[in-house]
């Protein structure tokens, strides 16, 4: 937030990487809390790839001949 004692050069904050919007932050602080769902969809996902992965290996390795 821009303050009276923010010392500016030719009409600009001196330090305007330290000003940002409140819908800015806003939007910081949603992200953040859709961190857990991201992160829990990890543990989530991984099991169910290495279970696709193991079936096509199989399916690869094994005799797929009804006859001789």
């Amino acid at each position: 937030m821009k303050v009276e004692g923010d010392d500016q050069q030719q009409g600009k904050l001196s330090e305007s990487w330290s000003l940002c919007t409140v819908q800015q932050v806003e939007d910081f602080k949603s992200l953040i809390k859709i961190c857990p769902l991201w992160s829990s969809s990890i543990f989530l996902h991984t099991p169910i790839a290495i279970q696709m992965s193991l079936m096509v290996l199989q399916a690869l390795a094994m005799d797929r001949h009804v006859g001789p």
